[in-house]
């Protein structure tokens, strides 16, 4: 089983666990799909967003950064229910300083230097290359104008204590081309009861 920090808005570690759930239903399916797959060390995980160290025909290993099916966001009950659809980016994260214990801003996912991001889907995951997401992200969230609440932040920016957030939908990836004008590589990785 993979291990995953907790978040301190976490509190009853639901959203721990579906981390932990879905690192290890990913790291299910590389095997399956036999991609030599590696798990990151704490401090690649901690750092550099690293989840796990993948490859698959090719001669060096790529980095992935595990995204676990969210909450769409919100206190109404229907906000509090995972969506697939809608995809939480995060533009600035935090990290805790141990020695103090205090929570330090560090760059978002979105702007580490993880070569791909894995988005959890009922399915199987969505592969975007992170390079690409962030010129997309770039380009279609307004990052200018903050808004406060959580369920309102369709490509706009939220922030929740230190981290800087926002919501996009999964079209405005796998159509990025013909809605924005951007191409965003992915790829699926199916789970193997549908194949």
């Amino acid at each position: 089983m993979t291990e995953v920090a907790p978040h301190r808005f976490d509190k009853d570690e639901s959203c721990h666990r579906m981390s932990e759930n879905s690192n290890d239903r990913f790291l299910a399916l590389t095997k399956y799909h036999r991609i030599e797959t590696r798990q990151a060390t704490e401090s690649q995980d901690k750092e550099e967003h690293i989840d796990f160290l993948i490859r698959r025909n090719q001669p060096t290993f790529s980095t992935i950064d595990i995204k676990a099916i969210k909450r769409s966001g919100g206190r109404k009950a229907a906000q509090k229910e995972n969506d697939h659809e809608w995809l939480w980016i995060e533009f600035q994260g935090r990290y805790q300083d141990y020695e103090t214990k205090k929570m330090i801003p560090k760059t978002g996912w979105l702007y580490s230097n993880v070569d791909f991001i894995g988005f959890e889907q009922p399915d199987g995951f969505l592969i975007v290359n992170r390079e690409d997401l962030a010129i997309l992200c770039d380009k279609i969230v307004d990052k200018e104008n903050y808004i406060s609440c959580a369920a309102d932040a369709i490509r706009k920016v939220y922030r929740r204590d230190i981290d800087i957030i926002a919501k996009i939908h999964l079209s405005d990836i796998k159509e990025s081309r013909s809605k924005h004008g951007v191409e965003v590589r992915w790829y699926f990785l199916q789970d193997e009861q549908i194949i």
